[in-house]
């Protein structure tokens, strides 16, 4: 799993439809980039969200290698390690 946390616009797909509608914003591609680093059963959290948690929460963290984002640079993560997981 990859978490990111950031701004998101939800837009409308199709003209005075609230049905179909979508979402853009950095962190989906992020989550995404995270979600490649995360194997079977990993969590992968992106700097901003690992910053928003409490200090006790942030000791079960591992830092990994910065991950390469198209089009947003290079991002810091951590992995969340398998005890706090479950």
């Amino acid at each position: 799993m990859g978490i990111a946390l950031g701004d998101l616009q939800v837009v409308s797909l199709r003209p005075f439809s609230r049905l179909h509608v979508g979402a853009i914003g950095d962190c989906i591609n992020i989550a995404s980039r995270l979600l490649a680093q995360a194997g079977p059963g990993e969590i992968v959290l992106s700097n901003a969200f690992y910053q928003q948690l409490e200090e006790h929460r942030q000791v079960s963290c591992d830092e990994i290698e910065p991950v390469d984002a198209r089009n947003v640079g290079r991002i810091r993560a951590w992995k969340l390690a398998q005890a706090m997981a479950k």
